[in-house]
């Protein structure tokens, strides 16, 4: 009975393989609108299912041919490195049943211009175990992976020892042999297209005690270490001068404190004009140099902001600083970051002004005598001026605005002028008394 039904599942399987047909599918493939390099992976899928794969040159330069057995009604799709799908959608399967038959052609095209993306997987971020650590990651996409003990570091210029083969989940052993010490390191991974991820930076802090021993310090591929699982903090002076000037300086000084926690480290800086009111300063600046060993500036947040920024390089902007006054900046990130790490900031540099004096604010007196001038004799009414037709100029608007010109009390021509028309007005009303009397004695009234 098992003989009569292998040999039937085997009748059945030749049966399904004669009758299923051969597709051809040729032409070329570009990433980002650029040529496939030969070597580059492609997969076909038949209704989902992995049917055939090659390589870009395998058949010929910058071309790809596959066989894809199928039916028709079958859907066929494709796929760069078996895991990325072209922009080309499903393609009906057609058989190429002979030599000659005319093949499919299909140019391939795919799009990535990101790199990819890291998950912590492991460590705990507390409480490690000393001893032989095991530092894990997974990634949204394949990718090889590496790491750093050093911030900004290129994935080109780490350890290529510390490469993880190529998948979405990587692991490395690393030695943390020293109880309550911080241990930071940083990653990048690049896809098959070769695209860097951002920095991905990943802290744990051993456990107080026990674990595994060690003296102090960090051991090989340990990171950078200072503090433990509580707040510590580092603080330090230097009192540095700023050039305002015509051979004048003023003393600053620069006080930098490093409190380290778990989940929030942060640097404070604080600027104290110690030279007295004789170093009032007008736009002072200070830059400030991030240190390699610190994280990279896009983990920082700055408070205030920076008024402009030059590679590691911040500066910030104060439109005055009195003698006495104090300045505060504040470098925050969200992890563990070794109170020690202050210390490496050493590169500075402050610029400022002397305040101007004060302009003075005293009005000028207005001068309110009336002593009689040689242009306020010669003054004359602006409507005196157009009844008698003289063009005489007036005289300079006084400084004090609103104030009008006082009119001059001892005048000659004025009163002449005045004097006449009342000599006109009186002898006017005489004649018109007489003529009046005269004519009421003609009525003989």
């Amino acid at each position: 009975m098992v003989a009569k039904n292998a040999l039937l599942f085997t009748v059945l399987l030749a049966s399904s393989m004669l009758f299923a047909g051969q597709g051809d599918w040729i032409g070329q493939l570009s990433i980002n609108s650029t040529p496939a390099a030969d070597g580059t992976l492609i997969c076909a899928y038949v209704n989902g299912v992995e049917n055939s794969r090659t390589t870009v040159g395998a058949y010929t330069s910058g071309v790809y041919l596959m066989t894809v057995v199928g039916n028709t009604g079958d859907n066929v799709t494709f796929k760069v490195f078996c895991e990325y799908a072209v922009n080309e959608g499903a393609q009906p399967w057609i058989a190429s049943p002979g030599p000659n038959t005319t093949r499919n052609n299909l140019n391939l095209s795919v799009n990535d211009s990101h790199g990819p993306v890291l998950t912590r997987t492991a460590p705990a971020t507390t409480g490690v175990a000393t001893g032989t650590v095991t530092m894990s990651v997974s990634t949204n996409e394949s990718a090889t992976c590496r790491y750093s003990t050093s911030s900004g570091v290129a994935y080109a210029n780490m350890s290529a020892a510390t490469t993880t083969t190529l998948a979405m989940a990587h692991s490395w052993s690393v030695s943390a042999p020293t109880a309550s010490t911080a241990y930071t390191y940083y990653l990048r991974c690049i896809d098959q297209f070769n695209h860097s991820s951002d920095q991905f930076t990943l802290s744990f802090t051993t456990a107080g005690s026990g674990g595994g021993g060690g003296g102090g310090g960090s051991s090989s591929g340990g990171g950078s270490v200072g503090g433990g699982s509580s707040s510590a903090s580092t603080k330090s002076t230097n009192t540095s001068t700023v050039d305002i000037g015509a051979g004048t300086s003023c003393q600053v000084t620069i006080t930098r404190e490093m409190t380290s926690g778990q989940n929030l480290s942060v640097l404070t800086t604080t600027l104290d004009n110690v030279g007295g009111s004789a170093c009032d300063l007008e736009n002072f600046t200070f830059s400030d140099t991030i240190p390699d060993s610190f994280p990279a500036i896009n983990e920082i947040t700055f408070n205030p902001a920076y008024t402009s920024r030059e590679g590691w390089q911040v500066t910030f902007n104060f439109p005055t600083f009195a003698g006495g006054e104090s300045k505060t900046i504040t470098y925050s990130v969200n992890s563990w970051v070794g109170s020690s790490k202050a210390k490496n900031f050493t590169v500075y540099e402050m610029t400022a002004n002397k305040k101007s004096a004060a302009a003075s604010t005293t009005q000028p007196t207005t001068n309110t005598s009336t002593s009689t001038t040689e242009e306020q004799s010669a003054w004359i009414p602006t409507d005196w001026s157009k009844i008698f037709g003289q063009q005489q100029q007036q005289p300079a608007p006084p400084a004090q605005p609103g104030v009008q010109p006082t009119a001059p009390k001892d005048n000659t021509l004025t009163s002449l002028i005045l004097t006449g028309l009342i000599v006109i007005v009186v002898l006017g009303g005489v004649g018109g008394l007489f003529l009046y009397l005269k004519g009421k004695n003609k009525r003989g009234l």
